[in-house]
Order: structure tokens, then C-alpha cells, then sequence
């Protein structure tokens, strides 16, 4: 058996700035809960104080068109919501890691918000 005495371990480490948050791997139903759950508790009816619908919190009032009972209608936000974060992030991965970065809007740090 080896003894060391006054030994020193110097590390060194990388730090890489990044926008993007590291999110643990998870599927996309996965991801998909957890932006429902972060958004509106997923409650289907849920409403915001400025007006934000639904279980995505559509504020553009483009839920309540293409969901005219979106209060009750869960298949159609599941479809209304699995189109948006499709066309806008790729993935609903891609959502949840944008949801985690606090991306600013106009430099102000605003939160969470996908």
C-alpha cells in the first residue's frame, strides 16, 4: 500500500454559458405533463389574470376559436397544444427546455413562459 502525503489535486473547470437550461432526459408525454402541470395545474379551465386560457394558457384567444369548449374539451387542447409546441419548439422537449431557461422578454427576465 501506497502512502501519499502532501498531495495536491488541482482541477480545472470548464464553465460554458449557456441559454439553454439542461433539462433531465424525459419523453415527450413527460414533458408535455410537466408544462401542463406548470402552466394551469393541468385544469383545463384554467384562467389567468391576464386572460391566459387553457391547460397551454393560450393568451390569444386562439384556444377559445379552435376549441370552442375548451373548458371541458381535453382531447382538443391536447391537439390544440400538440400542434403549438410542435411548430414553435420542434418537441415538447424542446418546449419544457424553454420553459426552464427564463428566456427574457425585451432584457427583462419575465420567468418562466413558453
Amino acid at each position: 500500500m501506497e502512502t501519499v502525503t502532501n498531495a495536491t489535486i488541482e482541477l480545472e473547470t470548464l464553465v460554458v454559458a449557456s441559454t439553454q437550461a439542461i433539462a433531465p432526459i424525459m419523453s415527450e408525454q413527460e414533458a408535455k405533463i410537466f408544462i401542463y402541470f406548470k402552466e394551469s395545474s393541468n385544469n383545463l379551465a384554467a384562467e389567468n389574470s391576464g386572460g391566459c386560457k387553457g391547460l397551454g394558457q393560450d393568451c390569444n384567444g386562439v384556444l377559445e376559436i379552435e376549441c370552442p369548449n375548451w373548458r371541458t374539451d381535453r382531447d382538443c387542447q391536447d391537439v390544440f397544444w400538440d400542434k403549438y409546441a410542435i411548430r414553435r419548439y420542434g418537441s415538447w422537449a424542446n418546449a419544457m427546455n424553454h420553459w426552464l431557461s427564463r428566456v427574457p422578454i425585451n432584457g427583462r427576465d419575465c420567468g418562466n413562459w413558453w
